[in-house]
Order: C-alpha cells, then structure tokens, then sequence
C-alpha cells in the first residue's frame, strides 16, 4: 500500500500539531516496512530529510505553500502522480481524489464551537469546510476521544471511524536530568523563584485571566511569579490580560517570555512550583504531560479533556473560579506522593510510541 502524509506543517515550529506528524513521520514508516510512505514537505524542509536511509520512505517537496492551493490542486494531482492508496491530512480534506481513501486528523472542533471568538480567515475556512471534510473521510482520528465524540456531536451524520490516537511526550528529553543541564534559563530571563508556569499560545481559550485573578488572591509576600511563554495569537486578548495585571496590582508578578526553545521549555518546568493549565477547552493540551514528564505539580481546569487525559495525577479547578485555583496553589506545599507516582503511570501510558503503533494498526484497518 502506498501511504502520503502531508507534512507542510513540518518547521513551521507551531507547537502540537507539527509535534504528531513529525512523529507520524518520524515511527510510523518502520513499524509497518511493508508500506511505501511519501511524505510531502514544504521547499523550507527539503534538507532536513535528504539524508533519510529508510527505503519505505519518499519525501516531496510541495511546489507551493498556500494551503487553499494545496487542497484544491497539488494533493489531489500528487495522489495520482504518486499513486496513493491512502493520504493523510490535517483538519481539511483534499478534493477530487478519486479511489485514494482519506485519513482525516481532526485535532479539535474549536472555531466550530465558539465562532465569535475565532473570526480570523482561517478558522471561518474551517468552519467553511470541516462538514465536507468529515463526511468524505474514510477515516477520522484525533487526539483524544473527546475529539471523537465531539465530531459525533456536531456532525452526527458522519460515517467514518472514529478513533483516538492520543499524543504523547519523549519521557527520556523530558525527564532525564542529565539530557538538560542547568542552562542558565532562569538568570537569562531574570526568573526567581517561587514561579507558576503556563505555556502556551497566547488566546482567549486558555483563561490566563483566570490564572491572573489566582495571583491577585495569593499573599504578597511572597507572592510567586507567573510566567508565561508562547506566541501571541490574540493580541487584543494579550492587551486586556495586561490592562487586567494593572487593575489588580500584580502587573510585576506576571512575564511573558514569547516563543522559547523545547530546552527552555523544559529548565522551565523543572524548576516550576506549579504547572497551570487554565484552559475552557482543548483537543489535547500537551502541558500538563510534559509538566508531570518533568516532574512538576500541575493543576488543571475542570473540563472534559483534562480528566480524561490526568485524571488523578493534577490538582482540578472549575474555569470560571479563581478562588479555588488560588487554593490550589497555596495547596502545592502539601504531600503529593501519591498524585506523583499517578503522573509517571500517565507519562508512561501517553509515549510517542504508543501514539505512532495505534496510527500503523489505523493504517492497517485500510490496507
């Protein structure tokens, strides 16, 4: 069976999305040699693989980068250049490819459910096409099965499968102390502790406000520091969280460090107090896993996806209350043994491996 997976989201450094399918790309190929694999890659890429030994494996680069186009055309006229069985996308599904069946990755049905929120040419485009999408895919997977039941939900008439393949995280880079020395991350960014971390793009979804409005309810001394990081995809949103920080008094407690280095990233949570996933809504949300790979506290918003996904091993609070994520925090001191030991069982169940064996037995389910 001959198997394309578009990979144009490959370097785009977007965080979870280009994470899976650098992994699809990365595990899948050599736990099924009996399929040929074309990976179809951004000109921007076109070095980073040439030196692949793998022979089950092609890679091409797409002649343009507009995604509209991509869809349109060149998928649909690289299906049959190629001669694919089976072609792996995200979130929208190419047109006009004849016999080739369609594994369609729905990460999460976001700007379907808050419109108003997400106004922006993309997310309409979504909203515009994920209907069509779904009803033509063969199959449909995502990262949790709260993602699935959501497409059931929202689009009931959809008949393919439905399954999770469930992200994961590299527990070794992670978690092995000596894989990253101390760099120097907190100096560099002039971070004393005690610090709660919150990762993440910056937008309306991910409550930070909430976070904020914990901080004002901490004492002041020793008030902890909230660090941010993340790219800014709401930039009205990440002027009201600034106005917010200035009303309540703890604009010097809360730093926004912008997009930091997977290294950084993880000095970060090691020396965190506490992880904070304030979230109202998410497909996956890699924080909280990382965090516990780790080995830092985390806390989480109250929401489906958050206990599906860490149930037992974080601390929960409803979104909407602020209060409690404050008593949460001053709550971190505590005995957390057991909640411990429960995020090294969850660490070890969400692995990349994992997550690359259910895509090949996916794969399989086709062939």
């Amino acid at each position: 069976m001959r198997i394309g997976i578009d990979g144009h989201v490959l370097g785009k450094n977007i965080g979870g999305v280009e994470r899976y399918v650098g992994k699809v790309v990365e595990l899948v190929p050599d736990l099924c040699p009996q399929h040929q694999f074309i990976i179809f890659v951004a000109r921007r890429m076109r070095g980073e693989f040439a030196r692949d030994p793998r022979r089950n494996v092609q890679y091409v680069t797409l002649p343009i980068s507009d995604p509209i186009a991509q869809r349109s055309v060149v998928l649909p006229w690289l299906v049959r250049r190629h001669g694919l069985d089976v072609l792996h996308v995200q979130r929208i599904a190419p047109w006009a490819c004849g016999h080739c069946r369609i594994v369609l990755t729905v990460h999460d049905l976001i700007p379907i459910k808050y419109p108003d929120k997400y106004p922006g040419f993309r997310d309409r485009l979504i909203r515009l096409l994920t209907p069509d999408s779904v009803a033509r895919a063969d199959l449909i997977v995502c990262p949790t099965q709260f993602v699935c039941d959501d497409i059931d939900r929202y689009y009931p008439a959809a008949a393919a499968p439905k399954r999770p393949f469930y992200n994961g995280v590299d527990s070794k880079r992670f978690n092995d102390p000596d894989c990253v020395p101390e760099r120097g991350t907190l100096q560099r960014y002039a971070i004393e502790r005690p610090f709660i971390f919150s990762p993440g793009a910056i937008e309306q979804r991910k409550n930070i406000e909430a976070i904020i409005e914990a901080l004002a309810r901490l004492d002041v001394a020793p008030r902890p520091l909230l660090v941010l990081s993340g790219s800014i995809r709401d930039a009205d949103y990440f002027a009201r969280l600034q106005r917010l920080s200035q009303n309540l008094a703890v604009a010097e407690s809360v730093r926004h460090l912008g997009f930091i280095s997977d290294d950084d990233l993880i000095d970060l949570y090691r020396r965190a107090s506490a992880c904070v996933a304030a979230s109202r809504d998410e497909g996956f949300n890699f924080l909280p896993l990382e965090a516990m790979a780790c080995g830092a506290p985390v806390i989480c918003s109250d929401i489906p996806v958050h206990r599906e996904l860490y149930a037992g091993a974080a601390s929960f609070f409803p979104p909407d209350r602020p209060d409690l994520l404050a008593e949460a925090i001053r709550a971190m001191n505590d005995d957390t043994t057991a909640t411990a030991e429960a995020a090294k069982a969850i660490v070890s169940r969400f692995s990349w491996d994992a997550m690359a064996r259910r895509m090949a037995t996916y794969f399989e389910e086709l062939a």
